[in-house]
């Protein structure tokens, strides 16, 4: 999550880097209890005691997405409004890191619900599955950065970060939507199998 700062200072933007990564800094205010609320849900994804019923998982996940989403849309907001009060918060040379919070702002609902669908995963018992959709969006990451950042600077770490989240919701999201389809199929087939004739 830190590569972007990494080849901002790589790439010779020694100063954006730190203004950048004090705007980060400042947007994970308002994730840090976002992140709190996903790993308290963490566990409701875990037991398999329901794992026979029909779409479970794609219906809890989606039903903590909209309440992650609606919250993390919430904390922005507020964060956004907040925005003039918390230059406190580092010091004045960074002052510029103000100006480049509101373009990060709309990565919150993205990283608050693309967990879930990697919960759900979990849930179908797609350990393995889930680890591959985090591998290709680590790969997306750094073609990202390593195609953006040189030429754009914090600009084009704002623009990968945001190809990043979308191309994991995407990815994570259509892959529970697949294998949690296929797990229904399972119980289905297996109910026809068990129903007399």
């Amino acid at each position: 999550t830190d590569a972007d700062k990494f080849l901002l200072n790589a790439f010779g933007y020694r100063a954006e880097a730190g203004v950048y990564g004090a705007a980060y800094r400042i947007v994970l205010l308002g994730l840090t209890p976002l992140g709190s609320l996903d790993t308290a849900a963490f566990q409701r994804f875990l037991p398999r005691s329901e794992s026979g019923a029909i779409g479970v998982h794609w219906r809890r996940s989606t039903r903590m997405a909209m309440l992650m989403g609606a919250a993390s849309v919430a904390m922005a907001a507020g964060l956004w409004i907040c925005l003039p009060l918390l230059h406190f918060l580092i010091e004045d040379r960074y002052d510029e890191a103000f100006d480049i919070v509101p373009w990060l702002l709309f990565m919150m609902p993205l990283v608050s619900t693309s967990n879930l669908a990697l919960n759900g995963l979990l849930g179908l018992g797609r350990s393995t599955t889930r680890m591959y959709v985090t591998i290709v969006s680590s790969v997306i990451s750094m073609v990202s950065y390593f195609t953006l950042i040189p030429s754009n600077g914090w600009k084009g770490a704002v623009a990968a970060t945001y190809i990043t989240e979308v191309a994991l919701a995407v990815i994570a999201w259509s892959t529970l939507w697949y294998y949690q389809r296929r797990a229904d199929d399972e119980v289905r087939s297996a109910a026809s199998v068990m129903t007399p004739v």
